[in-house]
């Protein structure tokens, strides 16, 4: 019994909507319309959920088509908006595009291949202990047992300053392999973040690779000054800034939709 109840107001429900569709049958330009607003709705959500710039100018691009082809009086203030919009999204990516930014990354990466790591300095002279010796004696009385028995004495110990330790040796062939495996890995994250738009993440990723790069490659070498100076470019991109706003014209369409059309004006074709 409660399945045929619901069998009868579904068909009830579908004559209604039938008949509703016979005395108010949608046109064409009605139909296009609803395009242009599903295009715009989602562009709207592509560009502020997923920060993406490209895709949105895309769908923006085929909504102002479909207006032109309308050229309907009644959209005309539509259409000026959505050219500033589109102009508006056009700066932004022209300004950050999160590809063009992977990309160089990308050839970051490949530069890493051949780049030296740093050599070490010559291994300067460590102090005697007959040098400590002598200036620990310079007021002592004079003698040769006194002499003697100093030598002795401070034989016993083993002064060392801080400039007295020797630099880090060379790099073993396995310690550059883990060396090059962060550096990838810190590009990787950095990639990541452009992706994402996530500035803390972009910034730390590429702050440790330069950091590693500057501890452990040659600097003298051509290749690493230019990897270096374009870690340098990449760094001062900022993800932080809001994205334009592409909701107005949108919100001048739905208000258009629901105005209703003048008297006299010429019926729309209807499909």
């Amino acid at each position: 019994a409660r399945l045929a109840s619901q069998d009868a107001r579904l068909d009830a429900a579908t004559a209604a909507l039938a008949e509703s569709r016979r005395e108010q049958p949608l046109g064409a330009r009605d139909w296009k319309v609803a395009e242009v607003e599903y295009l715009l709705r989602i562009a709207n959500v592509r560009l502020l959920m997923e920060r993406d710039a490209r895709g949105a100018s895309r769908l923006l691009a085929a909504a102002a088509d479909i207006l032109e082809e309308l050229d309907d009086f009644a959209l005309h203030a539509v259409r000026a908006t959505l050219a500033q919009e589109r102009l508006a999204l056009d700066n932004a990516r022209r300004t950050v595009n999160a590809q063009t930014i992977f990309l160089r990354l990308e050839a970051v990466k490949h530069a890493l291949d051949g780049l030296p790591t740093k050599a070490p300095t010559r291994f300067g002279a460590r102090p005697s202990n007959s040098a400590v010796a002598d200036g620990a004696s310079a007021d002592a009385p004079s003698g040769s047992a006194w002499d003697a028995l100093q030598q002795r004495f401070f034989g016993l110990f083993d002064y060392r300053t801080r400039a007295a330790v020797p630099p880090r040796p060379l790099l073993r062939p396995e310690e550059t392999l883990y060396l090059e495996l962060n550096l990838r890995l810190a590009l990787e994250r950095a990639q990541l973040g452009a992706l994402r738009h996530d500035q803390t993440l972009y910034r730390a990723s590429l702050e440790a690779a330069a950091r590693w790069l500057a501890e452990h490659i040659d600097r003298e070498d051509a290749a690493a000054q230019s990897v270096a100076a374009e870690l340098e470019a990449l760094l001062r991109i900022d993800f932080a800034a809001a994205p334009p706003d592409i909701s107005a014209s949108l919100k001048q369409l739905r208000e258009a939709m629901r105005t209703p059309p003048l008297a006299g004006a010429a019926p729309a074709n209807p499909i």
